[in-house]
């Protein structure tokens, strides 16, 4: 009978993910990185002068726990950064674009209306500043397609109509 490994083992699409990103979105990552890194130190010498502090009292230890726990959550902040970094892939737009891929920016129209998206990977996505993933159902809807062409955009409330647009750009 073989002995069982008790090694704990990540699921495979965890290792295999590859995070696609622009040039500008892995430089401010790489920034955010700096600023955790900062801030940890500065957080390791906050809990250091608490340590050296006498005997505690209750606001002593909450000011301690504050400080455990804003140090755990950089050290996670850090630890996804690296792991993303460590599997990034840049995001390379063709010259000449004759349908959408990944960084492309497209402009959709419906009657007088119009929207603008870039189409980023998920770790970029902002729909707020016009940065769709190309995992979300809309950056689907959006792959693959030409100019001219309608793209329909169902909606998850049963009553509502899909939302046809017509893909009017890309660059």
């Amino acid at each position: 009978m073989k002995k069982s490994k008790s090694r704990i083992s990540q699921p495979k699409h965890f290792l295999a993910k590859v995070y696609y990103m622009s040039r500008e979105g892995v430089q401010a990552l790489h920034r955010k990185q700096k600023k955790l890194r900062s801030k940890r130190i500065d957080i390791s010498h906050e809990l250091s002068e608490l340590n050296n502090q006498p005997a505690s009292n209750t606001v002593e230890d909450q000011a301690w726990l504050e400080a455990m726990n804003e140090l755990q959550y950089v050290e996670n902040e850090l630890e996804m950064i690296d792991r993303i970094l460590a599997r990034v892939k840049l995001i390379r737009r063709p010259r000449r674009l004759q349908h959408v891929t990944l960084g492309s920016r497209v402009r959709l129209q419906k009657g007088k209306h119009q929207l603008d998206y870039t189409i980023v990977g998920s770790v970029e996505a902002n729909p707020t500043v016009g940065k769709i993933s190309d995992e979300s159902p809309v950056g689907k809807a959006l792959l693959g397609k030409k100019v001219g062409d309608q793209v329909t955009l169902a909606s998850k409330q049963a009553k509502a109509k899909p939302l046809v647009l017509k893909l009017a750009q890309i660059e």
